[in-house]
């Protein structure tokens, strides 16, 4: 199996960014935060288990729509924004987006051996204190749903979960 982990960052072009602009509008009318002038929303997903090859014909059919959408191999400039963060489905939550790649690339590739990570990268522009950047991520992440997850690129997508303790049962 290929151990090598292609990045890629998904945008909306701006006539389509429809959750951008939504989650823009919510933050400045719902928070009242003025001072945030743009917004910004990227899909990224860590794909391995693939060729090259592979990685290149599931970039513009399963990962994007290249009318609609702007595709950003490995890096996206994120230092232009003010603040960005990004987050992932809870572990054991179903993830819809990963599933929907993880078929994809099945079909695609001809096996299985495939692994997609995926998160959503915000980014913020506008001068953004501290307090009000807590309440962007408190707004928009919600805990039973969503973690906050790092920036840095992963080394592998392996997972290894503990096992989970036994479950108390409570009778009566």
């Amino acid at each position: 199996m290929n151990c090598l982990i292609y990045r890629l960052y998904v945008e909306k072009k701006p006539d389509y960014a429809v959750e951008a602009d939504a989650l823009l509008h919510d933050l400045q009318d719902y928070l009242g935060i003025r001072s945030l002038r743009h917004l910004r929303i990227l899909n990224r997903y860590d794909i391995s288990g693939i060729a090259e090859e592979e990685y290149q014909k599931a970039k513009a059919t399963i990962f994007s729509e290249p009318p609609v959408d702007f595709t950003y191999d490995e890096t996206c400039d994120l230092s232009e924004a003010d603040r960005v963060f990004a987050v992932a489905s809870q572990p054991g939550q179903y993830d819809q987006r990963t599933d929907a790649a993880l078929e994809g690339m099945k079909l695609i590739c001809g096996h299985d051996e495939a692994l997609v990570s995926t998160a959503k990268v915000i980014m913020l522009y506008g001068d953004i204190n501290d307090v009000q950047y807590d309440m962007v991520k408190d707004y928009y992440i919600n805990p039973l749903e969503l973690v906050e997850v790092s920036m840095e690129k992963p080394k592998t997508l392996h997972r290894d979960y503990k096992a989970p303790k036994d479950v108390r049962f409570v009778q009566g």
